[in-house]
């Protein structure tokens, strides 16, 4: 398989640089949440010189998720969110945003490598206001917690300490609430060649139209890959070698779905007289 080139913030266009260094950078830092050994490598705190951490994405049947699982077993453990009593799952919710004219779906401008999304675990109290950088195969992420009572009480979090870094974000790209995606995600972690792994699995993808701070159940939520997992491996540097045999001895093909362009492509009156994508 041929080896990803690392892609480094210093080696791209200065314009670029510019319109995507204050999303990712600026963070009231007493307030940065502390990343956990079970949390995503993209979710590390990066120095200069430190490998970058990538993702890669396959969709995926459910025995294929079963025979991975069984494959990377003897190096990878349960995540600790893990619920036995949901098959080793634990859900997720996250709230997307994007411009009146869909400059993140069409990846216009400043919105062609960042995202800011809400999102939350279960149905815990506090939801995580993430900035999510990704080129290419690299993902950097940066985030901090608010409650969710407060959230919707003050238009995003807008009025809040914690969020003020994501408030500037949100009201200088004209961001706001679009739609809600929820999905079951199995996940497990460990190390392979020195670095730290992530393997993911997100079952039972659904999303909606949502145009406000709230993380409510919607009536009309519709599956987004009816039968199909989103598996994504989640490392540090070059691709473990563990990771490489698995996906060359199951004849795997990287994607770049998207679960939130899906979401926009299963309701088109979200994409009505916003253009084409460039």
């Amino acid at each position: 398989m041929r080896e990803n080139v690392a892609l480094h913030l210093s080696n791209l266009p200065s314009d670029v640089i510019a319109e995507i260094a204050p999303t990712i950078l600026r963070f009231d830092a007493p307030h940065a949440t502390k990343v956990h050994v079970h949390e995503s490598p993209s979710l590390q705190q990066r120095c200069i010189g430190d490998l970058p951490s990538r993702e890669l994405k396959f969709i995926i049947t459910a025995s294929q998720a079963m025979e991975i699982q069984q494959r990377l077993s003897d190096v990878l453990t349960p995540d600790a969110h893990a619920d036995a009593n949901r098959d080793r799952s634990y859900s997720l919710t996250t709230l997307y945003t994007d411009t009146p004219q869909r400059d993140v779906y069409h990846r216009r401008g400043r919105h062609r490598l960042v995202k800011l999304r809400i999102r939350r675990y279960g149905v815990g109290s506090q939801v995580f206001l993430e900035h999510k950088l990704k080129r290419g195969t690299e993902v950097r992420k940066r985030r901090t917690t608010i409650d969710l009572t407060q959230l919707e009480a003050s238009r995003g979090g807008l009025g809040l300490a914690p969020a003020n870094a994501f408030r500037r974000q949100l009201l200088r790209q004209n961001l706001r609430p679009c739609c809600l995606l929820c999905y079951d995600r199995v996940a497990f972690n460990g190390e392979a060649d020195g670095g730290r792994v992530r393997v993911t699995f997100d079952h039972r993808v659904q999303g909606g139209v949502m145009n406000a701070w709230r993380f409510e159940p919607l009536p009309d939520m519709r599956e987004l890959l009816p039968e199909k997992i989103v598996c994504e491996f989640k490392f540090v540097g070059s691709l473990p070698s563990l990771l490489k045999t698995v996906i060359a001895e199951m004849q795997l093909l990287p994607t770049g779905v998207s679960k939130y362009r899906r979401c926009l492509e299963e309701f088109p009156t979200l994409l009505e007289g916003c253009g084409r994508d460039e």
